[in-house]
């Protein structure tokens, strides 16, 4: 079941995060920034002129949103205000790094955060204390990594050097893993790794051409989503792909987020697609109240309980974690034929307007063997079937038995016997 919300302004969102804090921080055209405690009620965050936001990510005590020209806004209230950043091009001296400020103009489309042991920047000796680091990546194969400053672990961005000139679309991070997925041609897909959000490796995939648009891990492997229907997945940390699902023409699929067992992954038209085991997948759109939602989800995450999506058109709804029985109706004609069949609440596994499989089992009989009879001496036929409520208080089956002793045995030679010995608790032996 899916709930529409009414967005704060006008916007089309492109992205969604929920943070450490416990803020959901949704970001999209025209500065838009919204940001919400409960999925339900959202307010606008104040954030200048930066432009079009395509990606947010939540740190600890930081929120990160990236967009078009090299925008790169940071907050350190919860998503309340962004201020600017700076972006630095490094050059290595021996143990001694230089930074160089710059200006880049490409789309950043996504951000992630993950952990790192930063070296010190003045000596280069490695310490051993973990610290956020995020990775920001965008067209033309961009990305940028943040090294920690004196004004915050997020103020200073550091372009790499270059590991693609594909567009990247998404880039997330599991346990010291960063995978970035973009746009896919005749040579294959684009997907590269790394262990530190500096040097990348392109991954070979022979076997996977589209775009890819989305990208998370859970359980126990990656899965990352696409152009029509595309869904890939790896379970050995990101060195090998196997196709899932990829329909030609069918629907993109532009954001996946896995929880509590749970794969979610949305897409146009308000297409979503659901999974338990991340191999398996159900196709089903979101209806609000009965009428099909229509409007394209580019980005979905998870918080407060509950799943939470954004798209075009001041897209914003949320799904609760809920147990819904299905049930199903049979209409059975003469001689128990099944002439139609109305699902209610079928949930994911289930195509609505379809007929499901029908399993009819045979009526169990219980039978029970008498290893020893003892025979009254009565005997007859039987010559009908009726009901009866007698002593029973409700409707039950009969037999109507004709003793043909009764006649036999009203002779003079037996002492004229006018009627059967039967007693209660006697038996038949039909």
């Amino acid at each position: 079941t899916w709930n529409k919300i009414t967005a704060p302004a006008d916007i089309s969102y492109n992205d969604i995060d929920y943070t450490p804090e416990g803020v959901f921080v949704a970001v999209g055209s025209t500065s838009g920034i919204h940001t919400s405690t409960d999925g339900n009620n959202w307010t606008v965050s104040t954030t200048g002129n930066f432009g079009t936001f395509k990606g947010v990510v939540g740190l600890s005590s930081e929120v990160v949103a990236v967009g078009g020209g090299g925008t790169i806004a940071r907050s350190t209230n919860a998503g309340s205000t962004f201020g600017t950043t700076n972006i630095y091009q490094r050059t290595q001296v021996g143990f001694i790094p230089t930074y160089t400020p710059t200006n880049i103009s490409n789309s950043l489309n996504a951000a992630a955060v993950g952990s790192y042991v930063f070296p010190n920047a003045i000596t280069g000796i490695g310490t051993t204390v973990p610290h956020e680091r995020v990775v920001v990546v965008g067209s033309s194969g961009v990305i940028l990594y943040t090294e920690p400053g004196l004004g915050g672990l997020t103020t200073s961005f550091v372009i790499t050097n270059q590991f693609a000139n594909k567009d990247f679309n998404d880039v997330a991070y599991h346990d010291g893993t960063f995978i970035a997925v973009g746009a896919g041609d005749s040579l294959g897909s684009a997907i590269y790794r790394s262990t530190d959000g500096e040097t990348w490796s392109g991954v070979t995939t022979t076997s996977i051409f589209a775009n890819i648009k989305g990208i998370t891990y859970g359980e126990d492997r990656w899965i990352g989503v696409g152009q029509s229907s595309l869904i890939i997945s790896s379970s050995d940390d990101g060195l090998n792909w196997t196709t899932i699902n990829y329909e030609n023409g069918g629907r993109q699929l532009n954001g996946v987020h896995y929880q509590d067992n749970v794969w979610l992954a949305v897409g146009g038209a308000g297409m979503v697609m659901n999974s338990v085991d991340g191999s398996t997948w159900y196709k089903k759109p979101i209806t609000i109240a009965g009428s099909a939602l229509g409007a394209q989800l580019n980005a979905v995450t998870y918080g407060d309980d509950k799943m939470v999506a954004v798209g075009i058109q001041s897209s914003l709804v949320w799904s609760g974690y809920e147990k819904v029985g299905a049930a199903a109706t049979a209409t059975v004609g003469a001689g128990g034929t099944i002439s139609a069949i109305t699902v209610t609440e079928g949930g994911f596994g289930y195509t609505p307007n379809t007929n499901p499989t029908v399993l009819l089992a045979q009526e169990v009989v219980t039978r029970e063997r008498f290893n020893t009879v003892n025979v009254t001496g009565d005997y007859g036929t039987v010559v009908g079937v009726a009901v009866s409520s007698v002593d029973t208080g409700s409707i039950r089956a009969t037999l109507n038995l004709k003793l043909d002793s009764d006649t036999f045995l009203n002779e003079a030679g037996f002492g004229n016997i006018s009627k059967s010995g039967l007693a209660v608790g006697d038996y038949f032996v039909i």
